[in-house]
């Protein structure tokens, strides 16, 4: 027995979705929901944190949900665990809007209780490198239409998803690279230009 089902269905999430997740396909979540399928003990471990259950409320050994926050002390030191919100990482070809099934790779987590304004991107090139920003660093983005002079943005240029560094000087406003070689990119009436958001975490790829 499992409760994967009553706890997918309270926090309102459909199998697809779901599935997701947890890198499974919807077929997979039908046959754990069923019991014709286990999924691996990490798995196990992911989806109670993610739903703050115990491991053995979450297989049906126990009737007690205990909550998933504990605070635990050594001496000198508290460790605490915190509840994890799933973002959308979405696919290149997403061009801002609306954030469909279809335009989401999978999802990642954050500490911030997610309210359905921040979706996540992977970064690639060394363009960012001087602020922290690798090649392969997941950045997790607040949607927002609007910037402030110095603020780390994702935008859509001339169609595509980019990354820069925000200026705005005397009215004009320019993209900024923040790599070994600087560079900057004019905004000009003529460009197709659109800020998605601003950049308010990295997590960076070893």
């Amino acid at each position: 027995m499992n409760r994967i089902k009553q706890l997918r269905k309270k926090a309102g999430l459909t199998m697809k979705v779901f599935g997701k997740m947890f890198n499974a396909a919807e077929s997979t979540v039908s046959l754990w929901e069923n019991n014709k399928r286990q999924p691996d003990l990490d798995r196990v471990k992911e989806i109670a944190a993610f739903f703050n259950v115990t491991v053995d409320y979450l297989i049906g050994t126990t009737d007690t949900p205990q909550d998933a926050k504990k605070k635990s002390s050594s001496n000198f030191c508290e460790v605490v665990q915190y509840d994890l919100y799933p973002v959308p990482l979405v696919k290149l070809s997403w061009r801002g809007g609306e954030i469909k099934d279809d335009d989401v790779e999978e999802y990642v987590y954050m500490k911030q209780k997610n309210k359905n304004d921040h979706f996540a991107l992977r970064f690639s090139g060394d363009s960012m490198v001087n602020v922290g920003i690798r090649n392969g660093s997941i950045l997790i983005v607040h949607i927002q239409s609007e910037a402030k002079d110095g603020d780390i943005i994702a935008a859509l240029m001339d169609g595509k998803q980019t990354v820069r560094r925000y200026r705005e000087k005397n009215g004009a406003i320019s993209l900024i690279s923040e790599g070994r070689e600087p560079d900057f990119e004019p905004i000009t009436k003529d460009t197709d230009f659109k800020i998605l958001g601003k950049v308010i975490e990295v997590h960076t790829a070893l």
